[in-house]
């Protein structure tokens, strides 16, 4: 159950970061090219969805599948969590005006998770980490490099990505 979980949640990382490429990209040659058009128009149901899943998929692992998780992992939930119930009002309203602070969550989070992943990948935590709950245990490894501080990485990628693309002009 669990490796079937950790594939397909893997494989929905990675098509989001090909999606989140290819905005980027089309960002970069045309701001009114379709893909732009439509990432702005539905920007805030984006970074919802986005941010709805990320908390799903992290409560998952930790009550149902019983992974402890990690003094970083608890700070990035700190900065996506938030997103979800700002994202939700903001749909709810029809306000976009709260993307800048969901982008600044975001920013913050970005930071723990680009440090969690060198951690990770290094294996050198100079923070203290709970021996129950090591900042460089490796719960999930797919395709050779999908781990679960990568899904966050990509995850605040996309919803940064995604708040730029709504904000320009």
């Amino acid at each position: 159950m669990i490796s079937i979980f950790d594939k397909l949640i893997s494989f929905g990382t990675l098509i989001l970061a090909a999606t989140t490429i290819l905005v980027i990209i089309s960002a970069s040659i045309d701001k009114q090219s379709p893909v732009v058009q439509l990432t702005k128009k539905h920007s805030t149901l984006i970074i919802f969805i986005i941010t709805f899943l990320a908390m799903c998929i992290s409560l998952v692992y930790s009550n149902f599948f019983g992974y402890t998780p990690c003094y970083l992992c608890w700070f990035q939930r700190i900065f996506i969590y938030p997103s979800v119930l700002f994202s939700g009002i903001a749909m709810y309203k029809k306000d976009n005006h709260i993307i800048s602070y969901i982008e600044s969550l975001s920013w913050v989070g970005l930071v723990f998770s680009i440090y969690h992943n060198i951690t990770y990948y290094t294996g050198v935590s100079p923070l203290p980490c709970d021996v129950s709950a090591s900042c460089t245990l490796h719960y999930v490894t797919e395709f050779g490099f999908v781990t679960i501080p990568f899904m966050a990485l990509v995850s605040f990628i996309a919803i940064i990505t995604v708040a730029r693309i709504y904000k320009s002009k």
